[in-house]
């Protein structure tokens, strides 16, 4: 009886342990399965300095979504705080959240947690002007402050214009490198990625 249980015990044990490696394999290979796609939604296409996004677009900062479609109505929902104008810079870190640039990488780049900080903190009156339960700043604490993130404009605005994205120094050196973008992607001409190392590194993105 005793063999029984224990052999009971040790096929759960091991039937739990298979389960685990499929879902660990199933989450890797959904975060890594992205693929560029036209950028279509109206509140982004157009008014940011790239024309191509990444789908799926799952990671561990972010839930994400399947599709466009998928995110739309919820991006949507940012839509009154955004005609406010109370931040230049909170359409384009929506944007770079639901609909991740696409570049080399098999997964969404994050924005920087300062973008999030910046565009948020800006709005934090206007939001409880209109009544506006969004997200708010403490969400952008998930958000990298090391690592290769989307950093803040310089001044952007809403219109279809290249911004400046500053590269904050915290040491000395500053190592800039070329990334080819997938083909049919405009990426800005300016720097657009921040990258922590020991340094502060961008990397930029020519037009096509």
């Amino acid at each position: 009886m005793k063999s029984l249980v224990w052999l009971y015990s040790t096929c759960s044990i091991i039937g739990i342990f298979v389960l685990s490696i499929e879902a660990y394999e199933e989450q890797s290979a959904r975060r890594s399965a992205g693929k560029c796609e036209p950028l279509t939604i109206p509140m982004c296409k157009g008014h940011v300095p790239y024309n191509q996004t990444l789908y799926p677009s799952h990671t561990e900062w972010f839930t994400g979504h399947n599709s466009q479609a998928e995110a739309e109505p919820e991006i949507n929902n940012f839509l009154p705080l955004v005609e406010t104008g109370c931040s230049s810079k909170l359409r384009f870190f929506l944007c770079v959240t639901f609909a991740p640039v696409c570049t080399v990488l098999e997964e969404p780049i994050p924005p920087c947690r300062q973008l999030c900080l910046d565009a948020l903190q800006d709005c934090d009156a206007a939001s409880r002007r209109i009544g506006f339960l969004g997200t708010t700043p403490s969400d952008c604490m998930k958000l990298p402050t090391q690592g290769l993130c989307i950093q803040s404009p310089a001044d952007s605005s809403d219109a279809a214009t290249t911004p400046s994205l500053p590269t904050t120094q915290r040491e000395t050196v500053t190592r800039t490198t070329t990334a080819a973008p997938p083909t049919q992607t405009q990426a800005p001409s300016s720097g657009f990625f921040k990258q922590d190392c020991k340094c502060d590194c961008s990397c930029t993105c020519p037009k096509n």
